[in-house]
C-alpha cells in the first residue's frame, strides 16, 4: 500500500531491467496488477529514469504514471535521451476502488504507433484501438544505466495506490500469455505460466517469501532481484484474490505412478472325487476346469 507520500519499492540496478540486456531479440514486456486510492492526480508506478544523479546527469530507461485525467502513460526512452522516446497512452481513465490488471509488450521496433501495445485486463490496446501512441526524436535502442528499477516513486512524484504482482519478461507476451496472467481478473502462480522461462523478475508483494512480514519484497524469479521497502505497508485488507490451480477432477496436484502387473500364477491339478471336492475354501459339486 502506497501513501503517495514518502512510499516506493527499490529494487536497485541490474542488468536484466534493461530492454533486450540478453539479446534475445523476442521483445519485452511488463505486467502490474493496480488499484488506486485517489483521482485527478499524477501518479507514479514504475521507473528505470529520472530517479537520481549518476556521473552528474539524469538516466532514462522507461517508466509508467498515471496521469491526472487518470489515465496511464507509458514512456520507453532511446539512447539515454529525455527527447528520444516511444510513449502509448491507454485511453481508458481509471476509478478508484477497484483492481486492474495492466500490461505493456514492445516488439523493439522503432515505431510507437506498431511496436507498443497495452493490454487492460485482458483487452489489447493499440493506436487507435484503445490507445494513443506518440514519439519523438530519432530512434535508437534502449541502452542499459546505472538508474534502479523503483515501484511506486518518480524523483518526489509519490503513488497512492495498491500495486501487486508485478512481472517483467523477455518476451513480446501475446494474447494468450496475457489471457494466463489476468485469468478472468484472478492472479495465478506464475511458475506455471507458458512463457515463464521468459520472465526476468515477479515480485508479490506481500504473497512471495516475505509473506506479508518484514522490509523486503522479494524476487520470486530465478535473478532473485530483491526490492527494499521504504514507508509502504502491506496491506492485509486487499480483496486481489489468487486462483488454486486444479485439475479437471478438481484436485490440487497430480501423481503419476508407473505400474508393473505381473502375470498371476497358474498350475494344473486332476482330481477324480465322488460327490464333491473342497479346495481352497470353495466346494465343487461337479465335474469341470475351473
Amino acid at each position: 500500500d502506497f501513501d503517495g507520500i514518502n512510499d516506493y519499492l527499490d529494487c536497485g540496478d541490474a542488468d536484466v531491467f534493461t530492454i533486450n540486456n540478453s539479446g534475445n531479440n523476442n521483445g519485452w514486456s511488463v505486467s502490474l496488477w493496480l488499484k488506486i486510492d485517489s483521482s485527478g492526480i499524477v501518479q507514479q508506478l514504475l521507473s528505470k529514469s529520472l530517479t537520481n544523479y549518476y556521473a552528474g546527469s539524469r538516466h532514462y530507461e522507461y517508466n509508467l504514471k498515471i496521469e491526472a485525467n487518470n489515465k496511464l502513460r507509458f514512456n520507453i526512452y532511446g539512447g539515454d535521451d529525455i527527447n528520444v522516446y516511444q510513449r502509448i497512452d491507454i485511453d481508458t481513465a481509471l476509478i478508484t476502488g477497484r483492481w486492474y490488471n495492466v500490461i505493456y509488450t514492445y516488439d523493439l521496433g522503432s515505431n510507437a504507433s506498431t511496436s507498443l501495445s497495452a493490454y487492460l485486463d485482458g483487452i489489447k490496446k493499440t493506436n487507435g484501438n484503445g490507445a494513443t501512441t506518440h514519439q519523438a526524436g530519432i530512434w535508437v535502442p534502449p541502452v542499459n544505466t546505472q538508474d534502479p528499477l523503483e515501484f511506486g516513486r518518480i524523483l518526489n512524484d509519490y503513488a497512492q495506490c495498491n500495486l501487486d504482482e508485478l512481472s517483467m519478461w523477455d518476451t513480446e507476451l501475446s494474447q494468450q500469455d496475457v489471457n494466463e496472467i489476468y485469468n478472468s481478473g484472478v492472479p495465478c502462480d506464475l511458475t506455471f505460466h507458458s512463457a515463464y522461462s521468459d520472465i526476468l523478475g515477479w515480485w508479490r508483494n506481500g504473497d512471495g517469501a516475505e509473506n506479508g512480514n518484514g522490509s523486503t519484497i522479494y524476487d520470486m524469479s530465478s535473478f532473485s532481484n530483491n526490492a527494499t521497502i521504504y514507508g509502504s505497508v502491506f496491506d492485509t485488507n486487499l480483496t486481489l484474490p489468487f486462483c488454486t490451480l486444479t485439475t479437471t477432477s478438481g484436485c490440487d496436484s497430480t501423481a503419476i505412478l508407473n505400474l508393473t502387473i505381473n502375470n498371476s500364477t497358474t498350475s494344473t491339478t486332476t482330481i477324480t472325487a465322488c460327490d464333491s471336492y473342497d479346495w481352497n475354501g470353495t466346494t465343487y459339486t461337479s465335474g469341470g476346469t475351473y
